[in-house]
C-alpha cells in the first residue's frame, strides 16, 4: 500500500513539475450515413457522384506531436472488370505518407461481374503535421484506372456505421 501511495504522490509531482504533460483525448467521429455513390478516383464524373468518403475537421494542439489515426468503415464497389480498390487518408488535401501511407487496398472477387465489400479497420500515423486546424478526409482510388467515360465501375458509401478516432501524441 505504501508502494503504491509513493508511486501516486512520485506521479503527481513530476505533473506538477512540468515533465509530465497531460494528454488530450482522443476526438471520436462515429455516425452510420445515408447509402451515396462516391467517385472511385476521388473526382466525381457526374453531380450525383459525392468526391469523399468520410470527412473530418479538428484542432492540433501541438507542432511537435504526432497523430494517431484510426478509421474503422466498410469498403464496397462493383464493377465489369476485376479491380483493386483502394481507400486513401488525406490531411488538408494531400494523401498521408509520413511516417508511412494511410490506406488500405481491397482485390474484387466474382466471375463477369466483380465487388468488394468489406468491412476494415486502418490504424496509421501522422507526422510533421502543423498545429492548428485540420480536415482529415477518405478518397476511394481504384486500380487499373476506368478509361474516361466508362461507366462500369460503382464506388459507394454504405450505410454501416463508421469511426474516425483522431489521437493526437505527445
Amino acid at each position: 500500500m505504501r508502494c503504491q501511495s509513493f508511486i501516486a504522490a512520485a506521479s503527481l509531482l513530476l505533473f506538477a513539475a512540468g515533465s509530465v504533460t497531460a494528454q488530450e483525448p482522443a476526438l471520436v467521429f462515429s455516425a452510420s450515413t445515408p447509402v451515396a455513390l462516391v467517385a472511385c478516383d476521388g473526382t466525381p464524373d457526374s453531380p450525383v457522384e459525392e468526391p469523399i468518403l468520410r470527412t473530418a475537421t479538428f484542432t492540433k494542439q501541438a507542432a511537435d506531436s504526432r497523430l494517431r489515426i484510426t478509421y474503422k468503415d466498410t469498403a464496397s464497389a462493383a464493377g465489369t472488370a476485376s479491380f483493386t480498390l483502394f481507400v486513401v487518408g488525406h490531411l488538408d488535401s494531400a494523401a498521408v505518407t509520413m511516417p508511412t501511407g494511410l490506406r488500405m487496398a481491397f482485390g474484387s472477387s466474382g466471375t463477369g461481374f466483380y465487388g468488394v465489400f468489406n468491412s476494415f479497420t486502418l490504424v496509421g500515423y501522422a507526422d510533421h503535421v502543423t498545429a492548428g486546424s485540420h480536415v482529415l478526409t477518405f478518397v476511394y482510388d481504384l486500380a487499373p484506372t476506368p478509361t474516361s467515360g466508362f461507366s462500369g465501375f460503382g464506388c459507394y458509401r454504405t450505410d454501416e456505421p463508421f469511426l474516425i478516432e483522431i489521437e493526437e501524441i505527445p
